[in-house]
């Protein structure tokens, strides 16, 4: 409830006959009022416990009152609306039902007698017809003349001449948020004209956002959809949720979440990604720190495809391994005690290195870099390392872990892998203007000095220090933690 619904209700309210004002403005209402305010409270859609507290208050609601219990009940679920909590609108259905049984002995509104010569007269005074359902024609007529008098009533304009002028100001690439205060509208108006006219939506895009897409877009062949709102659907409120660019036909979908505008827990982000791989998407996460060059050829659907079966499977030494991995790795190379490749005509173009794990102790090795030659797909190719290493080393249990970000873990599960858990998500520390992002084992307070030097005040914790200085702390999507054992 905003400030100006709550000056409404208690206009309302002191407008009733049987109010008592008292000094203060302090109101005391009839039940019948209390319980308008109470409807209006809970349909809202925008309500916050502050504001509840502030009505009851000035209600003169006291702890022992039925409606202040009820709010504060209301409140502590979290929901914001009433229909969002499970089985209310089957309740409210079956309620309506009860009554009308009870009352009139029929199980429907326009059962009882008299509604419906009732509901022909009220139509024929408004609309100048008996029926006003909106799929007959009349209805569709008057429907149309009401959205114009509507937008010449709001805007001063028709629809159609309202319309063109989001869709002009679209194409001369302003966002959605500034056509909004442009032309006094809200922003929801922007997206929807937008859709509705196929007209190409630049949205509110940051400009390195806009040059990844376009690097993708160039370098791979394909065609980003910006700003597409009508695949994911947000389960608590059912509206739709924005993906920044979307592929259709090749099914790539791309979200970029910028250290400053996607601070903090990422919940909506994980959701989103989850979706989106549901339906098929080969989604990823980007921010500004990320290779853009890696992600760009990761998105490629027109890899080099190479066959397992005709390629030589050698050991590499630490030189070939660390340039390799470097130069075709998100993360780039770590030590590692085996690593193996795969050469096909000469060119390496797998990599799989082994080590003791370093976090799970009950398994025998782990992972710890498995990367392909960048455009290329290597058909066969981890199933023909993985089976090498086990057949050299015999091992019961292999443990790998999969970026949640970037990939899904179905290449380790269709070898084999079994999804062990999810890990808790993790935290990075970034400066807003961009740079290295660092690690929370990186940061700690005795290491600050080095990273701030004179800006650095030993009086303050760490995360003060980070923060006083520019620093934002995001999350990452956290990482599928996968084994595999022997049969």
């Amino acid at each position: 409830m905003s400030n100006n619904d709550l000056s409404f209700c208690l206009k309302r309210i002191d407008s009733m006959k049987d109010r008592k004002v008292f000094t203060g403005s302090v109101y005391t209402v009839s039940s019948s009022g209390t319980q308008w305010l109470h409807k209006i409270v809970h349909k809202s859609g925008r309500i916050y416990s502050k504001l509840l507290d502030s009505t009851v208050s000035q209600l003169e609601l006291t702890e022992n009152t039925t409606t202040a219990k009820r709010f504060r009940k209301f409140f502590k679920t979290g929901y914001t609306h009433w229909s969002q909590v499970p089985g209310a609108k089957e309740c409210a259905t079956e309620a309506r039902k009860n009554t009308l049984e009870t009352l009139y002995g029929v199980s429907a509104p326009l059962s009882v007698p008299g509604a419906v010569e009732k509901y022909r007269n009220t139509n024929t005074q408004r609309y100048g017809g008996h029926y006003n359902h909106p799929d007959s024609r009349d209805g569709k007529r008057r429907i149309t003349e009401k959205n114009e008098r509507m937008f010449i009533d709001q805007f001063g304009v028709t629809k159609e001449k309202f319309e063109n002028s989001i869709l002009s100001l679209v194409n001369e690439g302003k966002n959605a948020f500034e056509i909004a205060k442009l032309i006094n509208c809200g922003v929801n108006i922007v997206y929807v004209t937008s859709r509705k006219h196929n007209v190409p939506f630049k949205g509110n895009s940051s400009n390195i956002e806009n040059k990844f897409v376009r690097l993708v877009e160039t370098r791979n062949n394909v065609k980003f959809e910006k700003n597409v709102r009508n695949i994911v659907r947000n389960p608590e409120t059912n509206h739709f949720l924005e993906i920044d660019a979307v592929d259709r036909i090749n099914k790539l979908s791309i979200e970029f979440n910028g250290v400053y505008w996607h601070r903090g827990k990422n919940d909506r982000d994980v959701f989103k990604a989850k979706e989106m791989r549901r339906k098929g998407y080969r989604h990823i996460s980007v921010d500004e720190h990320d290779n853009f060059d890696i992600l760009a050829d990761i998105l490629n659907p027109n890899k080099h495809k190479r066959y397992a079966r005709k390629c030589k499977l050698i050991e590499l030494s630490s030189k070939a391994y660390t340039e390799f991995v470097n130069a075709n790795h998100l993360k780039g190379a770590i030590p590692a005690k085996y690593k193996y490749g795969l050469i096909h005509e000469d060119e390496l173009i797998q990599v799989i290195s082994f080590s003791k794990p370093r976090y799970d102790k009950t398994a025998d090795f782990e992972i710890i870099r498995l990367c392909t030659l960048r455009n290329h797909a290597v058909v066969g190719g981890f199933a023909k390392l993985l089976k090498h290493f086990i057949k050299t080393h015999d091992p019961n249990v292999i443990v790998s872990y999969c970026d949640l970000r970037y990939f899904d873990g179905s290449s380790y599960i269709s070898n084999g892998f079994d999804v062990e858990s999810e890990t808790l998500k993790s935290y990075t520390w970034g400066h807003k203007n961009g740079g290295i992002r660092y690690s929370r084992y990186q940061v700690m307070k005795h290491l600050l000095p080095a990273l701030m030097g004179d800006k650095f005040n030993n009086e303050e914790t760490a995360e003060e220090n980070l923060l006083r200085n520019g620093y934002i702390q995001t999350y990452d999507f956290g990482q599928l933690k996968l084994k595999w054992r022997k049969k």
